[in-house]
């Protein structure tokens, strides 16, 4: 339950214009990365999240200036 919390205890305002993502061929790369990462778990048997950095994979993934906090991957700029 705590975890519960803390995924949905945030409310973020974001200009979505400002957003730019990454190509479907580099979301794929980074998440068969984390995937393979011995800092990855899953909750509720659907969220991924980074024990690293305390992302939720799936979105962190599509962020054009990302990074992963253990250097498996980096920005796309």
């Amino acid at each position: 339950m705590r975890i519960t919390s803390v995924i949905f205890s945030y409310t973020i305002n974001i200009e979505m214009s400002n957003i730019l993502f990454v190509s479907e061929e580099v979301q794929k790369q980074r998440k068969e990365l984390c995937d393979s990462c011995e800092h990855k778990s899953t909750v509720f048997n659907k969220i991924d999240l980074c024990n690293q950095c305390g992302c939720i994979i799936p979105a962190k993934i599509k962020l054009i200036d990302a990074n992963c906090p253990i250097n498996k991957w980096h920005s796309a700029r």
